[in-house]
């Protein structure tokens, strides 16, 4: 399973954080991180 939360936004910059993690079948968390996220047009 992989999941992705949005954590901040900065419309001044086009930047998301989101809180990710990774787990497998038995719910076992294999990542856990942060990720940035610059959107384009």
């Amino acid at each position: 399973t992989i999941t992705g939360t949005v954590t901040e936004k900065h419309n001044s910059t086009k930047m998301l954080t989101l809180k990710t993690v990774i787990s497998n079948q038995n719910e076992n968390c294999l990542v856990d991180g942060i990720a940035k996220v610059i959107v384009r047009d």
